[in-house]
């Protein structure tokens, strides 16, 4: 089987699996699909539960952060910019934003 042939069964493959475009994830774009709630970043598939685990993580860390330091209290901040940016990405008028967009 010549390589374009390969390449085309398992983007019609993915496609028909519920992988959405797959030449944007071959080409490492960032975009997310409302519908499965999935944000596709280089060439990855990052779900709601990586997100909800990502969210556990840097709080975690951020409660790790001793404030009264002041390059601490600056990676807590950093830490808190994540955890609102992920949770942000979930808000569901958010999420109708970028399905509007999408059509």
């Amino acid at each position: 089987m010549k390589e374009f042939e390969r390449n085309d069964l398992i983007s019609q493959l993915a496609t028909s699996m519920g992988v959405p475009d797959m030449e944007r994830l071959k080409n490492g774009a960032s975009y997310f699909d409302s519908s499965t709630g999935t944000l596709y970043c280089k060439g990855q598939a990052i779900t709601r539960s990586t997100a909800e685990k990502a969210i556990r993580h840097f709080e975690l860390m951020e409660s790790r952060c001793d404030v009264s330091d002041g390059d601490q209290r600056k990676m807590a901040l950093i830490y808190r910019c994540v955890i609102e940016a992920i949770r942000i990405m979930g808000d569901s008028d958010v999420i109708a934003l970028m399905k509007k967009k999408a059509t």
